[in-house]
């Protein structure tokens, strides 16, 4: 696959994600309030109540990183809480009721959609395959996706990696297109990711401050899918979806 990833109308915008949420609305959106790539300060922001964050150099271009030099201990809620707030994330993506659509046509079709690999990412996220997840971020990124931009921030934000995690969030606000129309939230007998009860497991245990996790069944037919997708002669490592998983992926979540 060398071709690069097609961009539609359709976002996956986080905001509009928030607006559409209807578990938690309130705590997710307080939850992610700080974050959102419109929020008013630039780099790593202290964690409440920190005092010791080193200010950026006077000389500093807009928009410049500042690194934590506060104790361990407040570098490490930077990091949990980013972890939370990329948890909430995917748990909205997969609950979007376009994600089922994206997901086939990126699974089908020859020429990947940036949709369809934002939700693959976040399926492989959820899974514990978090690189393969950035590399599919990244590919949608490249197709000017602003979650997949959001989510690589909040991703690099967990690992403490503040430069890049100011990269992408430069990205996200530099793809965001306000005033876009909204899809409708359901396409006439399209069918969601993920059934109401599983979403709303999702964000319940977002809201407890646990990883959200898929249903057994769920996970284990990703993770057989995927492992024996991988291509060991020409060495990727990271390889599309199999064009089964969106059906496997149903059927499980019917167990």
């Amino acid at each position: 696959m060398t071709s690069g990833p097609q961009r539609s109308g359709i976002s996956f915008g986080l905001d509009a994600l928030l607006e559409d949420a209807e578990v938690l609305q309130d705590v997710t959106t307080a939850g992610l309030h700080p974050y959102l790539p419109d929020a008013g300060t630039d780099g790593a922001e202290a964690a409440p109540g920190c005092q010791h964050h080193r200010p950026p150099p006077t000389d500093a271009p807009p928009g410049a990183a500042r690194e934590p030099v506060c104790v361990s201990a407040c570098a490490r809620t930077i990091r949990e809480t980013a972890a939370r707030d990329l948890h909430l994330a995917v748990s909205l993506v997969l609950g979007d009721p376009r994600a089922a659509a994206a997901l086939t046509r990126f699974a089908q079709s020859t020429t990947p959609h940036t949709e369809g690999a934002v939700v693959f990412g976040a399926l492989l996220h959820l899974t514990g395959h978090r690189e393969a997840a950035q590399f599919w971020w990244q590919y949608a990124a490249g197709g000017e996706s602003h979650t997949a931009a959001f989510c690589l921030y909040l991703h690099h934000r967990h690992l403490g990696q503040h430069r890049t995690a100011q990269h992408w969030r430069n990205q996200a606000r530099l793809l965001q297109t306000p005033g876009c129309p909204r899809t409708p939230r359901r396409q006439p007998g399209g069918l969601s990711l993920l059934p109401t009860r599983v979403h709303h497991a999702l964000l319940r245990q977002c809201y407890q401050g646990t990883p959200p996790h898929l249903p057994p069944a769920m996970e284990e037919a990703l993770n057989i899918l995927y492992r024996g997708g991988q291509d060991q002669d020409d060495g990727t490592v990271y390889s599309p979806p199999a064009h089964t998983l969106p059906t496997h992926l149903a059927h499980a979540a019917s167990c």
